[in-house]
């Protein structure tokens, strides 16, 4: 698929082997619509890549299973829940509006992370 851009309509529930890195993917579908991403290796994201969501699409329904760490690259945003069986790591001005959950370590630098379902005298983490 090399780095063209992509987009996936509707649910998905996708088994990877590998994760490409893409440049943008669009995720379009109904606000209904759940979407679940297995990886069976560590998913690296690319500087600046991004997750752009469509047609009402809730990053809440979007889980992102990685066997590996993961690692969202300087300036990447990305849209989910990430799930790693080992760590997560955000480059610098990296941003996620979602939850990062690891079995090790999550480590932040500075990026952004907006959390789900927050009330709304919750502020935005960011790390300096």
């Amino acid at each position: 698929m090399g780095s063209k851009n992509i987009s996936i309509s509707e649910s998905a529930y996708l088994r990877l082997r590998r994760a490409r890195r893409h440049p943008q993917v669009t995720l379009e579908g109904c606000p209904e619509d759940v979407w679940i991403f297995q990886i069976a290796e560590d998913l690296t994201v690319g500087n600046g890549a991004i997750v752009h969501l469509s047609g009402g699409v809730k990053a809440a329904n979007i889980f992102w299973q990685v066997v590996g760490q993961i690692t969202l690259g300087a300036t990447a945003h990305f849209e989910g829940v990430l799930l790693s069986q080992t760590a997560i790591h955000l480059n610098t001005g990296a941003s996620i509006n979602g939850r990062l959950l690891a079995q090790s370590a999550v480590t932040l630098n500075g990026s952004t992370v907006a959390p789900l379902g927050r009330p709304r005298s919750w502020k935005t983490v960011s790390s300096k």
